[in-house]
């Protein structure tokens, strides 16, 4: 059987909403003397009372039954949640780092700076340099051995002759392995200078190849980092829209169960009523029984039992 909802019934109609605040507020009025003897105890209830007495006959329009839900509340349905699948740790940190930076080979390293000693580094050449007889050393050592042996008069010996050649050497001596010595120590110095700056320049440039390497991989783990927080980010909108979804369908389907479960209370009521009014009906009729005929006491309690009957279908509409 259809329910109607005598309460939407009273708020359609701003005059039956005005009569109800009269009956529910102030005790002392008309409207209250009038209706809530008749059992309009609740704004159901007189809207309930309002129809079949009035309404009905004045051609008002109760709200569309097909409008509210049925009086048995629908039991919430519960999704449960997809689970996850298990990430690939290994393959994802392969997906990551499959387009980072490369460095790449190594700059070439140049050859280092080698040498071969030349000839004016070597005493033997400078000797035989400083001995040609034109070589100022030369002559001045041969005169001073010369003079040396004619005061002790063996100068036209054997002896002067080669002492003359002894002393040149040995007066020159000291200067060729001096000169020798400078000039190789210059070409060791000059050979390393040129190595070191070789090494230096390989260094300067594998340190910018690094230092741009360091860049370059800086700009891409923080372009990782921006995307993992997008997807974080995303996942949890997408979660948290999720989220109120179901939140909403609770808060909807929890109004309608305390409609439904006020509705159900409110027939409860309602048959508890009518069942309380005939029973004290009865109780009167039995009261006066000693006094009235039996054939007036036995309508008066089919009377009773008609209005009981009427009430509970009347309760079963709503």
């Amino acid at each position: 059987m259809a329910l109607y909802d005598f309460t939407a019934y009273v708020d359609k109609y701003s005059d039956l909403s005005s009569v109800w605040s009269k009956i529910k507020d102030d005790t002392s009025s008309a409207e209250y003397k009038k209706w809530h003897p008749l059992g309009a105890t609740t704004k159901e209830a007189f809207g309930k009372l309002h129809y079949d007495k009035h309404g009905r006959g004045a051609g008002r329009k109760l709200p569309d039954p097909s409008a509210y839900p049925s009086v048995t509340p629908a039991s919430p349905t519960y999704k449960p949640p997809i689970p996850g699948s298990p990430m690939d740790e290994i393959g994802y940190a392969r997906d990551a780092v499959s387009g980072s930076p490369r460095l790449g080979v190594a700059p070439d390293i140049a050859s280092p700076a080698q040498r071969t000693p030349g000839v004016e580094e070597l005493v033997e050449w400078r000797m035989s340099r400083m001995m040609r007889q034109e070589n100022p050393y030369t002559q001045q050592a041969v005169k001073n051995t010369k003079q040396y042996y004619n005061q002790r008069g063996v100068l036209n010996t054997s002896m002067a002759a080669s002492a003359g050649v002894d002393a040149a050497v040995k007066s020159m001596l000291p200067i060729a392995q001096q000169d020798a010595g400078m000039i190789h120590s210059q070409a060791i110095e000059n050979q390393r200078t040129v190595n070191e700056f070789l090494m230096e320049d390989y260094k300067t440039k594998m340190t910018f190849r690094l230092t741009e390497y360091g860049h370059m991989m800086n700009t891409y783990n923080s372009g990782l980092q921006r995307s993992h927080e997008k997807n974080e980010n995303s996942i949890e909108r997408a979660w948290k829209s999720e989220q109120n979804m179901w939140d909403r369908e609770l808060s909807i389907w929890k109004d309608k169960y305390k409609t439904e479960v006020t509705k159900i209370a409110a027939m409860s009521a309602c048959h508890a009523n009518a069942m309380s009014r005939w029973s004290t009906n009865v109780a009167a009729i039995e009261s006066t029984k000693e006094k009235i005929s039996t054939e007036y006491y036995n309508e008066s309690i089919k009377n009773a039992a008609k209005t009981r009957d009427a009430e509970l279908r009347a309760c079963t509409r709503r």
